[in-house]
């Protein structure tokens, strides 16, 4: 929760917050987004450094259906390029529960953080990262491709309401980017 992570930063640090979108209305017009916009700019030209989370709703990722895309609302995205504008100084934490595409997060963020779905103890651990106490190693989970189609799994996806083809075979992850010679966002 975004109150926990902030109480983990506030311990050590100054902290202001600004909603700058609503998680629950991703993608919907909102008539206070200008407003939320507004604040995160204002607090974002403030500040020393920005830190940013952007992610999935849970409405958009489940593990009862697939997702047809790897885009991040394009709400956060937005409010990601306008408090980047304001402070470049922008480390942004990814939370999500899959890849998403990073390309546009990289061109606006100074550093990222993927958190993945950490569970109960994720904001500690995040806020440790950020504070510099614990070193992640620049390690991923999976392979950030640039492009859904960059997926080895593409060419079979989805399949049908009843049926899902698993053509890939073992040239799954980032064997199927190996075999392929794919270029990466970002590596296993």
């Amino acid at each position: 929760r975004l109150e926990v992570l902030l109480d983990e930063l506030r311990r050590s640090y100054d902290v202001t917050c600004a909603a700058g979108y609503s998680i629950e209305a991703a993608g919907d017009e909102r008539s206070d987004a200008g407003a939320l916009l507004d604040e995160a700019i204002s607090a974002a030209g403030g500040a020393d450094a920005v830190v940013m989370l952007v992610g999935l709703p849970g409405a958009a990722e489940s593990e009862g259906f697939d997702r047809t895309h790897m885009d991040l609302p394009p709400d956060q995205l937005a409010v990601l390029a306008a408090v980047a504008a304001a402070n470049p100084r922008v480390v942004t934490v990814v939370v999500n529960g899959s890849a998403v595409l990073l390309d546009d997060v990289v061109t606006h963020s100074a550093a990222v953080l993927e958190a993945w779905l950490g569970g109960q103890a994720a904001a500690g651990g995040i806020a440790d990262v950020l504070s510099g106490a614990v070193n992640p190693s620049g390690r991923l989970a999976e392979t950030i491709p640039h492009r859904l189609e960059d997926n080895p799994s593409h060419l079979s996806f989805p399949g049908d309401s009843q049926v899902v083809r698993y053509g890939e075979g073992i040239f799954v992850g980032y064997r199927g980017y190996d075999q392929s010679v794919r270029d990466v966002a970002f590596p296993f």
